[in-house]
């Protein structure tokens, strides 16, 4: 551990060694470059700079839907309009021939014009580090700046009506407007400082000495005059110096530090998580402990197959070892005349999480001699597992039934400490698909951050490497995004947190648009969609959010057992009292024994299918719930090699409310089309 400490310490000081010559020959090179050819030098650093602002603007924009951070909003906003008047700047000289009518006047006019917008930004954006501005005061501020920036356009280029800030030397408008600039500078400094509590310390470090930088860039730029200066060599090359130093500040230390804070929690929670299963590995100890010495027979089965006993079942069906009876079926235990009975009563307990009360029955032991007992079944997890428990009793003598229960009461008060544990382990799975779902959301806003257009074309292969490899990360992001979103929905409704928003929709309108926005990314696997209805309209309650999710889940599981040249049916019937919508494809059908498990969780037709039909096995079971939620019921008719029918009826009822909500198609209604066919890997997207 110490050795590969070391070489990562050895390794970073040879990199940030390699940066720092990289930076020194940049900055060297730049002076000379000054004396030797200005143009090139001054647009250098002018565009320089603007690549910077628009690089800051783009990732304000990129990652405000996610941090919802006014400071970063507004600061990406402002250094748009600075990028854009130190482009018109560098352009802007008479020997480059772009703009007509063109003057040194117009070339220190566009510079004071970006100083003063990149001053206005900092100090406005300070200010948001210490109040929250609603969205319309920002939209206002953003208004003022885009006229602003446009009258000055306007004024340099044509209008003239602020003073000249050139006339063969530096005249003293242009002097004042220095001097004014630097004062604000200095202002937003000492904002910024008393504000170092509320922002990271990197930010804070790299944006401090940024502006520094800028104040001693406009002083020297103050001092010179003319363009071979020293002084204005100097002022451009720090200007250059304090623009990478924002850069890192913002955009490079904004993108790496929440995959560090991410990587810490991570180490943080996989801790707590093994302190969480040692404790449950105690517990379970302790619990194992007080079924095999209960005075009762027990025995867990699943799928008809013991998988636990306890040394009193064992003893009394004549095993001389538990592990002689493991693996068994329940059946050999059980005398005939009963065993169709309590089958019937093992396929509700399954089926509908029942318990039993105790009942005679008669047991069989190893030798097949009856012995008389009781017996009660329940619907219990184990070891993470549905299954179901076996209580045999009528052993023993009357002390011993008096002795269990005894023992029952002491099960009791174990089984509630147990109880507890699983609790704090569901609430803790519940916390951690919350947090990586917010990082998630970083990486997605990350790549699409990537996605936009760079300057310079890049070779085809490179580009195609690039899109190919940028899908799979958005696909897979999104494909994880769902299973999250799923476990969260499945651990609320446990816990009985998931609720519906009910308003009135109409219904049909919402599964026309549903249909009509995927019909693109069937278009690709070559499925045709068809939607139908015998209404035009229907107006009733439902939670608009959910049935687009059961809408969407039903399409993603029909296209992807749907080949080519197949279609998939959308179809809304209007029976007065309820609506019954259906899906219908062509494709591969569902075999007959296993479409009364096909809602169940984790439950999967064909497990070999992990190619182009991944899945966890829990969308239909959540689909199932959220249409049950709603007061309704689903079912589904199959047929091998023909397709199947998914069909659901939803109870028409309509709310006292007095405007009916559109059902409006967003960016982030696109995004659930794109989560919830996340894991067919022939759609493209």
């Amino acid at each position: 551990m110490e050795l590969g400490q070391s070489l990562s310490k050895n390794n970073n000081k040879d990199e940030n060694d390699y940066r720092l010559i990289i930076y020194v020959f940049v900055i060297t090179w730049l002076y000379f470059l000054h004396f030797n050819n200005f143009y090139m030098f001054h647009s250098f650093i002018e565009i320089f700079s603007a690549v910077i602002c628009f690089g800051i603007f783009m990732f304000s924009l990129n990652t405000y839907k996610f941090s919802k951070n006014d400071f970063f909003a507004f600061l990406g906003y402002g250094y748009l309009f600075v990028g854009m008047l130190d482009i018109l700047h560098a352009f802007s000289y008479e020997s480059m021939g772009i703009f007509p009518g063109a003057s040194a006047d117009m070339v220190v006019r566009f510079w004071v014009a970006a100083r003063l917008f990149e001053a206005a930004t900092l100090l406005m954006s300070s200010l948001f580090l210490y109040n929250k501005i609603s969205h319309e005061k920002l939209n206002m501020v953003q208004i003022i700046y885009f006229t602003a920036f446009v009258f000055s356009v306007l004024d340099i280029m044509y209008f003239n009506f602020l003073p000249d800030s050139w006339d063969n030397g530096k005249t003293e408008f242009k002097l004042v407007m220095e001097y004014f600039i630097t004062t604000v500078l200095i202002i937003s400094l000492f904002h910024f400082f008393k504000a170092r509590k509320s922002i990271d310390s990197n930010l804070f470090f790299y944006l401090e000495l940024s502006m520094v930088l800028k104040i001693i860039s406009e002083i020297l730029i103050s001092l010179y005059s003319f363009n071979t200066d020293i002084m204005f060599s100097l002022g451009h090359i720090i200007k250059v110096v304090s623009f990478f130093l924002m850069y890192k500040g913002i955009v490079e230390n904004g993108l790496q530090r929440p995959y560090e804070k991410l990587i810490h929690n991570l180490d943080m929670e996989e801790n707590y998580r093994k302190h969480i299963e040692d404790a449950i590995l105690k517990n379970e100890k302790c619990y194992d402990l007080i079924i095999d010495r209960s005075g009762d027979g027990i025995v867990i089965h699943k799928n008809n197959k013991i998988i636990y006993a306890n040394s009193t079942f064992a003893l009394n069906v004549g095993a001389g070892e538990i592990s002689s009876i493991m693996g068994r079926n329940i059946w050999d235990f059980i005398h005939d005349d009963k065993t169709e009975m309590t089958k019937d009563h093992f396929m509700n307990i399954e089926n509908n999480h029942l318990n039993f009360p105790f009942e005679e029955i008669k047991l069989l032991n190893i030798q097949g001699v009856e012995v008389g007992a009781e017996c009660s079944f329940n619907y219990i997890m184990y070891r993470g597992e549905p299954a179901v428990m076996t209580i045999f009793r009528g052993f023993s003598s009357q002390e011993r039934i008096i002795s269990l229960k005894n023992d029952i009461a002491e099960g009791e008060k174990k089984l509630e400490q147990s109880n507890e544990y699983n609790t704090l382990m569901t609430e803790f799975f519940t916390n951690i698909s919350h947090e990586l779902k917010t990082p998630l959301n970083i990486i997605l806003g990350t790549i699409q951050l990537l996605e936009m257009p760079v300057k310079e074309k890049l070779p085809d292969s490179c580009e195609y490497r690039k899109s190919r490899y940028l899908r799979i990360m958005k696909q897979n992001t999104f494909r994880l995004i769902r299973l999250i979103n799923n476990l969260i929905d499945i651990s609320k409704y446990d816990s009985k947190y998931l609720k519906l928003d009910m308003h009135n929709h109409d219904i049909v309108k919402i599964a026309e648009d549903i249909s009509v926005s995927v019909s693109e990314n069937f278009k690709s696997k070559g499925v045709k969609i068809i939607f139908d209805t015998d209404t035009e309209e229907k107006v009733m309650a439902v939670d608009e959010d959910k049935l687009e999710r059961i809408l969407l889940n039903l399409l993603s599981n029909a296209v992807k057992f749907t080949n080519n040249g197949g279609e998939i049916m959308v179809n809304v019937e209007d029976h007065e009292d309820f609506v019954r919508i259906s899906v219908k494809d062509t494709g591969i059908g569902i075999p007959k024994d296993k479409l009364d498990a096909i809602f169940d969780r984790f439950c999967q037709v064909d497990r070999s299918l992990t190619r182009n039909r991944e899945g966890s096995g829990i969308g239909l079971s959540l689909v199932k719930t959220l249409v049950e939620m709603h007061g309704g019921k689903i079912m589904v008719n199959s047929t091998v090699g023909e397709g199947s029918e998914f069909i659901f009826d939803l109870p028409v009822i309509v709310l006292d409310e007095k405007q009916v909500s559109d059902a409006i198609f967003y960016d982030s209604k696109i995004d659930k089309i794109n989560i919830e066919f996340s894991d067919i890997y022939s759609l493209e997207y």
